[in-house]
């Protein structure tokens, strides 16, 4: 949530003082800054950037100087504060294609432009990737313009079948979610910390889960996508109260 916060707050200073051809061009040198110095600048005391997941690389060289013990994971944070700068991006990107969608009135041409720029984005992301891989959890250059073009090409897909095809009675999961996001976001936090907590022969809850399920020998990865749809019907349930009573709590 604070990075939504501050993802939002950069990104609204940026709408309010710059037009779409200078957004462009920040986002491009956020992305590249970002992948000279995490991937090629050396760390203190460490040396050659490490882009594993808890590895030694700027972005968890500075959480640990700012933020000494309140990481998510004591050794690094997915939610750092320098990954946050191409964090912003995805944020612009979104900006940029909300800024298309208004701009460009033919539905046809929308829809051209929107497929062609988000597989171009998805494209160079892959490609990216190649030198500098894909990492959420340091918010990596080619993660925000893979996963940026691959959010423009669903986007894309639902004005298509949603829009223009008509097909609208599969969307209503979607609905319900979206007409209260931010309140199932923070409820999906709330209940992985209570589910934590809850104990069951010496584990919690989820370990529980996983470790019945998989004793039975299903696949541990079918275990963890079994628990992650039975925990989003469980969000839904909350989610769908408010969508019928026709309450939408806002931000």
């Amino acid at each position: 949530m604070p990075r939504i916060a501050f993802v939002f707050l950069a990104c609204a200073l940026i709408f309010l003082n710059t037009n779409w051809k200078q957004q462009i061009k920040i986002g491009a040198v956020i992305l590249i800054l970002y992948y000279i110095v995490v991937a090629y600048i050396p760390v203190p005391g460490i040396g050659k950037p490490d882009l594993s997941v808890a590895g030694k690389n700027w972005a968890n060289h500075m959480d640990t100087l700012i933020l000494p013990g309140v990481m998510w994971q004591k050794t690094w944070d997915p939610e750092g504060i320098l990954s946050t700068f191409p964090a912003i991006v995805s944020g612009m990107i979104g900006m940029l294609i909300g800024k298309l969608y208004l701009s460009v009135k033919d539905e046809n041409k929308r829809l051209v432009w929107l497929y062609f720029i988000g597989f171009s984005m998805f494209l160079a992301g892959g490609i990216w990737n190649w030198v500098f891989p894909l990492n959420k959890n340091i918010w990596t250059s080619s993660y925000v313009l893979y996963t940026s073009g691959l959010g423009t090409l669903a986007l894309a897909t639902c004005i298509l079948v949603v829009d223009m095809w008509g097909y609208t009675k599969w969307t209503f999961l979607g609905r319900v979610y979206g007409a209260n996001a931010i309140t199932s976001y923070v409820l999906a936090g709330m209940l992985t910390l209570l589910f934590y907590r809850i104990n069951l022969g010496g584990s919690s809850l989820n370990e529980w889960f996983m470790s019945g399920v998989t004793s039975v020998g299903f696949d541990p990865r079918f275990a963890s996508l079994l628990y992650a749809v039975i925990y989003m019907l469980i969000i839904f349930i909350p989610a769908l109260i408010l969508y019928r009573k026709k309450i939408f709590i806002k931000v």
